[in-house]
């Protein structure tokens, strides 16, 4: 991940979790001294860029997700999902106003002689992340964000009394360090296999995907979704299924893609997640393809599109590029008075629960306008059912999934939306379409990851594996992009939604009609 990604998803959801209150977990006492052992989680804070001495070292005793091992270290966190202070600093949280200071979130291996591996940027929320025993959690302050705290032992076997070395010098300051471009994932130790981080329901969806990958009529976009998702499981188990999907999806990048810019960033936003460059990605330069496809008035594509529009903005936060100010305007133009988020056709507008998830989403991660996030929320939560579903008559698995993740990412909970999505699992490992029927769907279950992986396009990232041999690449012929999917009532040029929206005149009355059909981007 790149320092301005790292930077953007901290600095691109603080308004929104500060606007919505977030949790300020009771405070603690710092530990005083580096423990001798530790039989959780190693917590690693380092409050000042430039010095080393500034880092404290402590046990998570409980360590169910980041913020939990931070604050059974000892530790005193404030923030919510994406942390604004640690023990009280910086004094002045917001980044915007206090020289761009954040907190970066990383992780690495211990060896049995207490020196640390490779630190490897941790790309979910500290409310989602797992740790493993025996593991190190590192928190810095930073300004540049290219590297993890400046400490390589966090204990000395055979005595107790030695402390922690943190006498390597820093590797970045706020002056100094330019790496910014490199993805600290990248470098980072191989990941077992065998040792999976994510729940046994995420693990089963995604074992249902990789055993029934995409075929070639299922188009390109359908590749891209699947690619996401498997990603999301963050388990080097599929990886050869995600790097299958990769090359079909190089060899079909140009035609896929043509002059598209909503199809361009739908593949910046998949470049980046399993660590490749988007300006080169199948050929392509990815950026410039959305640039050149935006009107005027920030309108992303040749058709209005809140969905697209969100996609776009995503992209750009992901890369580490501004979010040109006619881009997220258009995007807030989309809002309804009601606060959500949809389509007009024919002069009407339409509420869509996956379009409100994803501007959701992407309004937090580019620093957008609190009160345009709150009432979409708000909206989102009012319409929530009792069951914790949203009652999308055509897929309410897949809105669950990407609305559900939605209001997590901008610190919002989410309610009991993920305990029934797990109660829709099939069992093979899938999720259906839609509640009448007992068929695992491909889409629907790759929707349905996002909220059970504590996942969504913001922060989703594939683990780093071993070569592995990629099955055979699934060839996709020229100019496919359609599949029979999974119908959601998004508008047609949404990239997981349908489609079509016809209006029928019957005698005085109109009936809205929507295929059941689901387009792939």
């Amino acid at each position: 991940m790149t320092a301005n990604l790292r930077r953007a998803l901290a600095v691109g959801t603080t308004a929104a979790l500060a606007f919505f209150g977030l949790l300020t977990v009771p405070a603690h006492s710092a530990p005083a001294s580096t423990p001798a052992s530790c039989a959780g989680v190693w917590v690693v804070v380092q409050s000042d860029e430039a010095n080393p001495s500034s880092t404290k070292i402590g046990c998570g005793s409980s360590y169910t997700t980041g913020l939990d091992a931070l604050q059974s270290a000892g530790f005193t966190p404030a923030g919510g999902a994406f942390l604004t202070q640690i023990d009280g600093l910086p004094t002045n949280p917001d980044w915007a106003t206090n020289g761009n200071l954040w907190w970066s979130h990383w992780t690495a291996p211990v060896n049995p002689d207490g020196t640390l591996g490779a630190w490897s940027g941790v790309m979910v929320g500290a409310n989602v992340n797992v740790s493993a025993p025996g593991t190190a959690e590192g928190w810095r302050l930073t300004v540049a964000g290219a590297d993890g705290p400046a400490v390589t032992k966090v204990f000395t076997p055979a005595s107790s009394s030695a402390p922690a070395s943190s006498s390597a010098p820093a590797s970045s300051s706020a002056s100094a360090s330019t790496s910014t471009a490199t993805s600290a994932a990248s470098t980072s130790p191989v990941a077992p296999s065998s040792a999976p981080t994510q729940s046994a329901e995420v693990l089963r969806a995604a074992t249902y995907l990789s055993k029934n990958l995409p075929t070639a009529d299922d188009g390109t976009g359908t590749f891209v979704s699947a690619a996401l998702a498997l990603s999301a499981a963050r388990s080097c188990d599929y990886s050869t299924a995600i790097a299958s999907l990769l090359a079909s999806i190089k060899q079909q990048a140009a035609d896929y893609v043509g002059n598209d810019p909503v199809r361009a960033a739908n593949l910046t936003i998949l470049a980046i997640a399993v660590g490749e460059d988007p300006a080169s990605f199948g050929g392509l330069n990815l950026l410039p393809l959305i640039a050149a496809g935006t009107q005027p008035d920030g309108q992303v594509g040749a058709y209005a599109s809140s969905y697209a529009q969100s996609l776009a903005v995503i992209a750009y936060v992901r890369a580490g590029q501004p979010v040109p100010a006619a881009v997220l305007a258009n995007l807030v133009a989309g809002q309804d008075p009601s606060g959500a988020f949809g389509y007009t056709y024919v002069g009407t507008f339409y509420p869509d629960y996956d379009t409100t998830g994803l501007a959701i989403e992407a309004l937090s991660a580019a620093h957008g306008d609190s009160t345009v996030i709150a009432k979409a929320v708000a909206w989102a939560l009012s319409e929530q059912n009792g069951a914790g579903y949203w009652p999308n008559p055509y897929s309410p698995v897949d809105s669950t999934g990407i609305l559900g993740s939605g209001l997590e990412f901008a610190g919002t909970s989410s309610g009991n939306a993920a305990t029934w999505l797990r109660a829709q699992q099939l069992a093979d490992g899938g999720f259906p379409a839609s509640l009448d029927t007992t068929t695992s769907n491909v889409m629907a279950t790759a929707d349905a990851m996002w909220l059970l992986a504590g996942s969504n396009l913001m922060t989703v990232s594939s683990l780093r594996c071993s070569a592995t041999t990629a099955d055979p690449t699934v060839s996709i012929s020229a100019g496919t992009g359609a599949a029979t999917l999974a119908d959601t009532g998004s508008p047609e040029d949404a990239p997981f939604g349908p489609l079509a929206v016809s209006m029928i005149v019957i005698g005085a009355g109109m009936v809205v009609l929507r295929r059941r059909q689901r387009q792939a981007l």
